[in-house]
């Protein structure tokens, strides 16, 4: 499924670095792009299964993402202070386009 996506991306600045009053940068701010999510049966499953064996095989422990927020980046539309209500409408709009359009082919493989 084709989909506009964000997340909160917190910043890590270096703690001694100075800023002019009024300046300051906010903690964190939001990235907007476009993706693909992955349902069970385009391949989803098999990509869970290559995980597991992966984190068995060389010991990994980190946090995994979950099963239903796996997704295909394909393309930044900008990092805002807040998701802009006119960005995300835009966004949308031109998804819904070139969605409709399927105007491209996209095979993945091994």
């Amino acid at each position: 499924m084709f989909m506009v996506c964000s997340y909160r991306h917190l910043r890590c600045d270096m703690p001694d670095q100075l800023f002019l009053p009024g300046f300051e940068r906010h903690p964190a701010f939001d990235v907007l792009f476009f993706a693909l999510l992955l349902e069970a049966k385009s391949g989803a499953s098999q990509i869970l299964r290559l995980r597991q064996r992966l984190c068995e095989e060389f010991g990994l422990s980190g946090r995994r993402i979950a099963a239903d927020l796996l997704h295909i980046s394909l393309h930044g539309i900008g990092a805002y202070d807040g998701l802009p209500r006119a960005v995300v409408q835009r966004a949308k709009e031109a998804g819904e386009r070139f969605w409709r359009s399927r105007s491209i082919s996209c095979w993945i493989v091994r």
